[in-house]
């Protein structure tokens, strides 16, 4: 997996931390067009997530991320050469001894984003643009004109995250987003139905975003 091309896909799924089944929800999202997906999930074991990682790492053809509070996720990521995901707290300079790959950071404002940029993060997810479908935040939404100018301080890539839907999918990246993320804007509330339509929308807006915004 490169930074390119999960970035280059356009769209990134993030699986929720709500209870259901993550194999049940990767095999729809995958089924449904998503071609780039983080896993994050605390309560996984690290032979949980060895087994949903062999189950599904050929079906994301963009790649595969690991959210490293996910336990086992710096070896596993390493071992079959997948992206690693830190939250804005954890250092990415400490983790570049022990990890070659794809690296990306949580970012929620210009000092984090310059720090992920200055320990060799490959791209940011920057968040909350609007207010999140997943969770409350108490943090304040960056919104688009926020997003527009600290995307164009860093060299690194810039994801969207936080209440994006598909109708927003085009102001993100026309406004310095190279892509962007969703939590339940892609995993919906719901059974398989849900997903499966929230999937299949996020994947066309991103199709005809990056269409219409130049790369």
């Amino acid at each position: 997996m490169t930074p390119t091309s999960v970035v280059g896909s356009g769209v990134i799924g993030i699986t929720p931390t709500d209870g259901r089944d993550l194999s049940v929800l990767l095999d729809v999202a995958a089924n449904s067009g998503l071609r780039a997906v983080m896993i994050r999930d605390s309560a996984l074991s690290q032979l949980q997530l060895h087994a949903l990682v062999s189950d599904f790492i050929d079906r994301f053809e963009d790649g595969m991320i690991l959210h490293a509070k996910t336990p086992g996720a710096i070896n596993v990521a390493q071992r079959w050469g997948l992206g690693l995901h830190l939250s804005s707290t954890m250092s990415a300079v400490s983790v570049r001894s022990v990890f070659s790959g794809c690296l990306s950071m949580s970012c929620h404002g210009l000092e984090s984003l310059r720090a992920a940029e200055g320990e060799g993060c490959d791209f940011a997810l920057l968040s909350p643009v609007y207010a999140p479908l997943s969770k409350p935040s108490q943090r304040d939404c960056l919104g688009l004109t926020e997003l527009r100018r600290l995307s164009q301080m860093v060299t690194i890539p810039v994801v969207a995250l936080g209440g994006i839907t598909p109708d927003r999918v085009v102001d993100c990246l026309s406004l310095g987003a190279s892509a962007v993320a969703g939590i339940g804007g892609v995993f919906a509330p719901g059974g398989v139905a849900e997903v499966a339509d929230a999937c299949k929308q996020m994947r066309s807006a991103a199709n005809t975003a990056m269409k219409l915004v130049p790369r």
